[in-house]
């Protein structure tokens, strides 16, 4: 994978959640759910993936660029779709 020296502010409804009012599939996440989301998305990924994830975490973005946005973006929405559910079954009893 290609160093990006100055990574371009990605432009995908994952990485601009904030600017949609913290909503994620539609909906609301607090900042802690969020957190836990990101959290959970990072402990699936495969190795080659978690790297550039875990170095943006300590303030080193050189490595997410917008393929490995398009590569995250599944297990990105598939933890939230869990995250979704596991909320739904304990508003239902």
């Amino acid at each position: 994978m290609k160093t990006n020296r100055n990574p371009k502010p990605l432009c995908s409804p994952m990485a601009n959640w904030q600017e949609s009012g913290g909503t994620v599939l539609g909906q609301k996440f607090s900042d802690r759910e969020l957190a836990k989301l990101l959290s959970r998305t990072i402990d699936v990924l495969p190795s080659q993936l978690r790297l550039p994830a875990q170095r943006a975490l300590k303030g080193d973005s050189s490595l997410i660029d917008e393929n490995w946005v398009n590569a995250v973006r599944p297990f990105f929405l598939s933890e939230a779709r869990k995250m979704l559910n596991e909320r739904e079954k304990k508003t239902r009893g």
